[in-house]
């Protein structure tokens, strides 16, 4: 057999990769919350956008899920009884195992920011909320951004999202359907908010939905503030989602809509109060919040 050699990959050089890791944002919050909208706003902005991007519309959306991908399976390999050798290979010290996840993070969102030629790493994943404190340990200097949206709005949203998104593509909204699951989640997710905010107050900040929708300006130079970045011109705009022809596509936020108290005619009544019961907003107990009405 006739030997191939391998194809060379570029190695960034160890200045851009420096430069890259430096102050990264990682967006997070149940889905459905505003977390793409939050995402297209500042990926406008020339500190996040690649080199030489025009920052239009079509915006590289692209979610790490490094938790479900990577952390998660991790998690379930450390505990496995079939993976004693695993463990034993460290010592049978999560703390260094945990290490070893927290180096992957960091290696995998500074090598992935310089393949779309990013100059400074923006995460947009919902499920970050459950990693926060995995990505504070890799980036000691990350902002964690956190939307926080009604939940009855948010259940709401799941279920209009379905009847456009029909098929198994769309069968991850069918949680929708099930109060018992969708509460369990939006728990979990919520928990590890509040933890993450009170252990690591000054990385953490909670950005509510309805203001950002209402008065984006000023939500959005606070959470600039936040991250270390000014204001700039054009940030703020786009085709509305209406004005799009494609209606799935439509449906994603792109520029700052009011979109609040819409669950009338998607929930029941019962639905709404037993869902505004057992889903207290996000951030309940954290104080550092931003458009908190």
């Amino acid at each position: 057999m006739r030997h191939v050699d391998p194809p060379k990959l570029p190695s960034p050089s160890e200045g851009s990769s420096t430069a890259i890791a430096r102050a990264p944002v990682f967006i997070a919050g149940f889905p459905r919350s505003g977390t793409t909208l939050l995402f297209r706003i500042l990926h406008r902005h020339s500190a996040f956008c690649g080199a030489g991007s025009d920052r239009g519309d079509e915006l590289d959306l692209v979610e790490s899920h490094f938790y479900r991908r990577f952390a998660r399976p991790a998690a379930a390999l450390w505990r496995s009884e079939d993976e004693v050798s695993l463990r034993t290979w460290f010592g049978g010290c999560s703390e260094y195992y945990n290490q070893f996840l927290a180096q992957s993070l960091r290696a995998f969102h500074i090598a992935a920011a310089a393949g779309r030629n990013r100059r400074r790493i923006l995460d947009k994943t919902p499920d970050n909320v459950l990693i926060a404190p995995l990505i504070a340990h890799a980036f000691p200097d990350a902002r964690v951004l956190c939307l926080r949206r009604d939940p009855r709005d948010v259940l709401a949203s799941f279920r209009r999202r379905r009847e456009l998104q029909t098929g198994e593509a769309g069968a991850w909204l069918d949680i929708a359907y099930d109060l018992e699951e969708f509460a369990e989640a939006w728990l979990c997710q919520s928990n590890a908010w509040r933890e993450f905010s009170v252990k690591s107050p000054e990385k953490s900040m909670l950005v509510d939905f309805r203001s950002l929708t209402q008065d984006p300006g000023t939500v959005v130079k606070q959470v600039l503030k936040f991250v270390g970045a000014e204001f700039e011109v054009g940030m703020i705009r786009g085709i509305a989602p209406q004005q799009r022809s494609d209606p799935l596509d439509g449906y994603v936020s792109h520029v700052p809509v009011p979109n609040s108290r819409q669950w009338p005619g998607l929930l029941t009544s019962e639905e709404a109060r037993v869902i505004s019961e057992r889903c207290p907003p996000f951030g309940t107990h954290c104080l550092d919040s931003v458009g908190d009405d």
